[in-house]
């Protein structure tokens, strides 16, 4: 006897649930971005971040990381720098900044969302646009 169509369809939508069912939780996980990722999505281009904490809590800030190791900052704020890849992520040493001392982040893709990361855990930004 040959199984019906309704339990060959039936058979289907349970694969394709447990199909699914795998794959979600490792959809709803972080992704640290390597630094071949930031020198890909970021270096040479325009990166839109909104400060966590601070004074500048809200506003918004212009990331440049630059291929000869400048970094620029504008918007609500203004800085220079200098920026180098970590294992980790990227460092930067800005003038103004922790007064010239490096601090190095990681970047973070936390559904769907991209965040900065400060080497104490912290939030330090959140990504809202690259251009």
């Amino acid at each position: 006897m040959m199984p019906s169509r309704i339990f060959i369809q039936s058979l289907k939508v349970t694969a394709l649930i447990a199909a699914l069912a795998s794959v979600l939780p490792l959809l709803a996980q972080d992704l640290n971005l390597s630094a071949a990722d930031i020198q890909a999505r970021w270096v040479g281009k325009t990166v839109v971040v909104v400060p966590a904490a601070g004074p500048l809590m809200g506003k918004t800030l212009l990331l440049q990381l630059k291929a000869n190791g400048y970094a620029l900052l504008s918007g609500a704020f203004q800085d220079t720098g200098v920026w180098r890849l970590s294992d980790q992520g990227y460092c930067v040493a800005w003038t103004k900044i922790r007064g010239g001392e490096e601090g190095c982040q990681t970047v973070v893709v936390k559904a769907g969302q991209t965040q900065v990361i400060n080497a104490n855990g912290s939030l330090n930004s959140t990504v809202t646009e690259v251009r």
